[in-house]
C-alpha cells in the first residue's frame, strides 16, 4: 500500500518511509552499476513539491553487459531493501531494551462489535490487571479465568486506569457459531501479553538464522501493537516518534523489496529471471534461447498475476455466478 491511499499507513510517516525505501533501492542499483563498470546515464530525485524518491538510469552499455552482471544489478535493489529492514529492526530492538509495561496485565488490541467488552466501555489500549480480584499478568492466567466462566456469569474487570467494571459475559457461540462454544462465557477482546511482546523486541541473540527470524518477526508483531504502545509501555530510548518512524521505514523497505522480487517484467525480479534463464540456456542458439526465455517469462508472470488477483477477484465474482 501507499501512504494516502492505504488508510492504515499514516501519511507523514508513510511518505518519509517511502522516500527512504526508494532511495535505498536506487542507490543500491547505482552502486552495483558502478562496481561492475557500467555507466550511469542519469540519477536524481523525484519531486512533487517534496522528495518522493530517487532514480538511477543505466547507460547504453548496460544492455550489452554480461547476463550475470545484469542479475547482480537487478537483485541489488531488493537485497538492499531487505538489509535495511534487518538493520532498522535491530535499531528498534535496541531502543526497547529499557522499556517496561506500565502495568502487569493484559493489553487490549481490539474489541468485538456488540460484545460485552464494547457495551461496558473497554477500549483498545486499555490494560486489564485483575478479573474477579485475581491478577492476570499473562495470557495463561487470563484464559484460565475466562475459560471457567459460563455465558451469563458476571465478572469484575479492573483496569490499569482504576476503573472497575461489572461485565456480564455473552455466549461465545453467538460470535463464533461453533457448536463447541455454546454456553461458554465470552468477553469480546483481542488480548496481548505485554511481557511476551517485549520478549519479541529485546536485543537479539543466538545463531544467525535465529537472529534473522526474530528480527523479521518483530516487524509483524510491532505493526499490530504500534497504535497503543504509549498506553502499554514506558517510553523507549529516542521516544515513540523515532520508534514509529523506524517501524514504517522497515515496512516500506519490506514492501518495496518483496514487490520487486516478484517475477514480473519490468520489476527487478522479472528482469533478473530473464537474465538467469539466458545464463542457463547460453549453449542454445540465440533465437531459440530468446523464444524459450520469452515464453517462460510470460507463463511465470501470468501465474504470478493470477495468484495476486485471485484473493481480490474471486470473492467479488463468486456471488455473481449461478448457484449449482
Amino acid at each position: 500500500g501507499l501512504p494516502g491511499v492505504n488508510p492504515l499507513i499514516p501519511v507523514s510517516y508513510g511518505i518519509a518511509a517511502l522516500v527512504v525505501a526508494v532511495a535505498v533501492h536506487e542507490v543500491a542499483h547505482g552502486i552495483a552499476l558502478a562496481s561492475n563498470n557500467v555507466s550511469i546515464r542519469s540519477a536524481g530525485l523525484v519531486l512533487l513539491g517534496i522528495p518522493l524518491g530517487a532514480f538511477v538510469e543505466p547507460g547504453d552499455d548496460f544492455q550489452a553487459s554480461r547476463e550475470e552482471v545484469k542479475v547482480r544489478v537487478y537483485s541489488s535493489g531488493p537485497f538492499a531493501n531487505l538489509v535495511a529492514v534487518a538493520l532498522t529492526l535491530l535499531l528498534i530492538t535496541q531502543m526497547f531494551a529499557g522499556v517496561k509495561p506500565l502495568e502487569q496485565g493484559i493489553g487490549i488490541l481490539s474489541v468485538y462489535p456488540g460484545s460485552p467488552a464494547e457495551k461496558n466501555g473497554l477500549r483498545p489500549g486499555d490494560i486489564i490487571v485483575t478479573i474477579d480480584g485475581v491478577r492476570v499478568p499473562n495470557l495463561s492466567a487470563f484464559f484460565s479465568i475466562l475459560g471457567s466462566k459460563k455465558a451469563g456469569d458476571v465478572i469484575t474487570v479492573e483496569l490499569a486506569d482504576g476503573r472497575k467494571l461489572a461485565v456480564e459475559l455473552a455466549d461465545r457461540y453467538d460470535f463464533t457459531r461453533l457448536l463447541g462454544d455454546r454456553g461458554k462465557g465470552f468477553l469480546g477482546i483481542e488480548p496481548i501479553d505485554l511481557n511476551s511482546f517485549l520478549a519479541a523486541t529485546l536485543p537479539v541473540s543466538g545463531s544467525f538464522h535465529e537472529i534473522i527470524f526474530k528480527l523479521f518477526s518483530v516487524l509483524l508483531v510491532f505493526e499490530r501493537v504500534a497504535p497503543y504502545l504509549p498506553r502499554f509501555y514506558t517510553q523507549p530510548i529516542g521516544g515513540w516518534e523515532v520508534a514509529y518512524a523506524l517501524l514504517w521505514i522497515a515496512w516500506m523497505n519490506m514492501a518495496l523489496g518483496l514487490t520487486n522480487v516478484l517475477p514480473l517484467v519490468p520489476l527487478d525480479g522479472g528482469s533478473a529471471l530473464s537474465s538467469t534463464l539466458r545464463l542457463l540456456l547460453k549453449g542454445l542458439p540465440a533465437s531459440q534461447r530468446e523464444s524459450i526465455v520469452k515464453t517462460f517469462t510470460i507463463i511465470i508472470s501470468s501465474v504470478t498475476l493470477a495468484l495476486i488477483a485471485a484473493p481480490i477477484l474471486v470473492p467479488r465474482v463468486k456471488p455473481l455466478l449461478p448457484a449449482p
